[in-house]
């Protein structure tokens, strides 16, 4: 398991580019569902760290923040359409795989990082 999360998105990228590579609508629906799934396991895990690493007086500002950019997220959709036009379908989700996986790599590393002592600033200790 990667940052406690598993390497869904990474799975459910590379098996999309192989559905639309191959025309193939029904394994491209059926690789929806590990994307949702990493979706919301990711928002409620990142309330609740956001909620435990936060100090007390600054966890509405933290929280308010998370979702806010968790809602930028949702623009993902039109930067994932725009770079299709550009690049192509099975590129363009290639190129998600790879950057699913490298996100995947960073929160394994600062996971493991925090998890030697190391706390982000505004933390408690």
């Amino acid at each position: 398991m990667t940052a406690g999360f598993g390497t869904g998105p990474v799975e459910a990228a590379a098996l999309a580019q192989w559905a639309v590579r191959r025309a193939r609508f029904w394994l491209a629906l059926v690789s929806a569902i590990p994307f949702g799934l990493s979706y919301g396991l990711s928002l409620v895990a990142g309330l609740q760290e956001s909620e435990r690493r936060a100090a007390r007086e600054q966890r509405g500002a933290v929280v308010a923040i998370f979702y806010v950019l968790a809602y930028v997220g949702f623009a993902a959709p039109y930067l994932v359409d725009a770079l299709s036009s550009e690049l192509g379908r099975p590129a363009t989700f290639g190129a998600l795989a790879l950057v699913a996986l490298a996100l995947a790599a960073w929160v394994a590393a600062y996971a493991s990082s925090a998890r030697s002592g190391m706390t982000s600033v505004g933390s408690r200790p």
